[in-house]
């Protein structure tokens, strides 16, 4: 193994957390090798001196005034920055993605469903605007019979 995969087995081990086998390999590199052997010496004085460290209660309270204030803080934040804490980014990205998508797939399929009928009210429209259609009195109206009797159209 090189030094950098051992030097991400040294916090494992410092927290007797490697594996037995990882552990040998572990020891014997560092036997050899001076950095390794340093870097892990380090890391076992910074271990026992947060074991041998004083635990302090925190005041009564405590826990809730920070609550408190972060959310205070995160209040003049802009919606957008609080949007991304709330959760990644990635989901939100993805989130807002799929809407736009199955947006554009309703637009798209909805087009292709009335095109059809689109064209045929398009021509129905042109054919009733057309003067050719209307007539100044319609047969089966009554100023059509009142027009038919003037002309004597029996």
């Amino acid at each position: 193994m090189n030094c950098s995969q051992i030097r991400k087995m040294i916090s494992p081990y410092v927290d007797d957390e490697l594996r037995p086998a990882d552990r040998k390999i572990l020891l014997s590199h560092a036997e050899e090798c001076d950095l390794c052997r340093q870097e892990l010496t380090d890391a076992e004085r910074v271990h026992h001196l947060f074991i041998r460290a004083e635990r302090y209660e925190a005041p009564y309270g405590f826990t809730q005034r920070v609550i408190a204030r972060v959310a205070e803080a995160d209040s003049h934040l802009p919606w957008l920055v609080r949007a991304s804490r709330a959760e990644p980014f990635f989901a939100y990205a993805a989130k807002a993605t799929f809407a736009l998508i199955v947006v554009a797939v309703g637009i798209i399929s909805g087009r292709a469903l009335v095109a059809d009928r689109t064209v045929e009210r398009q021509a129905a429209v042109q054919d009733s605007f057309s003067l050719d259609l209307f007539q100044a009195t319609p047969p089966g109206s009554i100023t059509g019979i009142y027009a038919s009797l003037l002309r004597g159209d029996q």
